[in-house]
C-alpha cells in the first residue's frame, strides 16, 4: 500500500511573472539557485540540448545526493511548470513551481509530492517532509537574491 506525501516552500519575488517563469524554466540556471548543489559540492550537473520546457533534462551525480534526473514534463506559460523526478533507479516524486501574480511580483510555490510504503510515510511524516520543505525555503531564498540582484 501506498501513501500521498508532499513538501513545500513559497516565497514572493519582486519582479514580474515572466521573469521569474523564464528562469524557472531554463533548467539550465538551476544550478545557480537550487539548495542541492550547495549541500553536495562534489555534484557534478548536465543539461540535455532542450535547456527549457517541456522535454528539458537536468541529470546530476554526487556522493551526498546520489544519481538523479528532473525532466520537464507539463508547462503552462507563465504559471507552472511541471516535472518528473528520478532518485536512483526506483524512487520517483513529481515537482511542481506555481506562480502567480502579486502587488510585490511574484508569488513562487515549490511543491513535491508522491508516493510513499508505510514505513517511509512514517520517515516522511518524522523528518523528510520537513527537511524538504526546509531545503525548498532554502532555495527559494536563493531564487529570489538571484532574480532580484539582476
Amino acid at each position: 500500500m501506498t501513501y500521498q506525501h508532499a513538501s513545500q516552500a513559497s516565497v514572493v519575488i519582486n519582479k514580474p511573472i515572466a521573469e521569474v517563469f523564464a528562469l524557472l524554466n531554463d533548467l539550465g540556471q538551476l544550478a545557480d539557485w537550487t539548495p542541492f548543489v550547495k549541500m553536495d559540492p562534489t555534484t557534478t550537473y548536465s543539461v540535455n540540448d532542450v535547456r527549457s520546457g517541456v522535454g528539458a533534462v537536468y541529470s546530476w551525480s554526487g556522493k551526498r545526493m546520489g544519481k538523479g534526473t528532473q525532466t520537464i514534463v507539463a508547462v503552462t506559460d507563465p504559471t507552472e511548470i511541471h516535472s518528473k523526478m528520478t532518485f536512483g533507479a526506483k524512487a520517483t516524486a513529481d515537482t511542481s513551481y506555481i506562480l502567480t501574480p502579486v502587488s510585490e511580483g511574484t508569488s513562487v510555490a515549490w511543491v513535491m509530492s508522491g508516493d510513499r510504503s508505510l514505513g517511509d510515510q512514517i520517515l516522511g511524516f518524522l523528518f523528510l517532509d520537513k527537511m524538504m520543505s526546509k531545503n525548498f525555503a532554502n532555495g527559494l531564498s536563493d531564487l529570489k537574491a538571484l532574480l532580484e540582484s539582476r
